[in-house]
């Protein structure tokens, strides 16, 4: 086990092999974090949809996307991409 794994949290060893990781995503890290804007005709404006659609493509190249929901839903995001799911779709949706 090499030196880095070793110092993480057990709990969150998973997140050494998420795609997302800044090692081996070299996007910008923003779109797991799409702002929450509102399009009238469809909930979710075509800048936020873009967001999270390009989000969800690499969360669908990653090996630990189970672990990084359960994460999400242990901790009740409600901010972000997580295990390839909105906060909307793990209905953890915040009341503004």
């Amino acid at each position: 086990m090499d030196e880095a794994a070793e110092a993480v949290d057990p709990a969150n060893r998973w997140k050494l092999s998420a795609a997302c990781r800044p090692a081996v995503f070299d996007g910008n890290p923003e779109i797991f974090y799409p702002p929450r804007l509102r399009d009238t005709a469809n909930g979710m404006s075509r800048a936020r949809a873009e967001l999270v659609r390009r989000a969800k493509n690499v969360c669908a190249t990653c090996p630990v996307t189970r672990e990084c929901l359960e994460y999400a839903m242990e901790r009740h995001e409600t901010e972000g991409i997580w295990g390839m799911t909105t906060p909307e779709e793990r209905g953890m949706t915040q009341l503004r």
